[in-house]
């Protein structure tokens, strides 16, 4: 804060970030015995950099925990995928 240039209740919210990403690749299978089968990879990955998205501080003034931020979004998570087609 530089003289003031906040709101008189303006509070420092957590930022949310997070990077996905996905890679894929199809190549054909022809020793399947048919010329138009395909087998396709696909790999994803969500919140790739496994950075830490907090929620909200507690809102209830009654609750022990208020005003600390107590919970998270999901962390890494990946997912890999096989698809043949036929």
């Amino acid at each position: 804060m530089v003289g003031g240039d906040r709101e008189r209740r303006a509070r420092a919210l957590p930022s949310q970030r997070s990077r996905v990403a996905a890679i894929g690749a199809e190549c054909a299978l022809e020793s399947l015995g048919r010329s138009e089968a395909r087998l396709q990879l696909r790999a994803e990955a969500f919140n790739l950099f496994n950075r830490a998205n907090f929620h909200l501080p507690d809102a209830f003034f009654d609750s022990p925990t208020f005003g600390q931020v107590v919970s998270a979004d999901s962390p890494r998570r990946c997912q890999f995928g096989v698809r043949l087609i036929f």
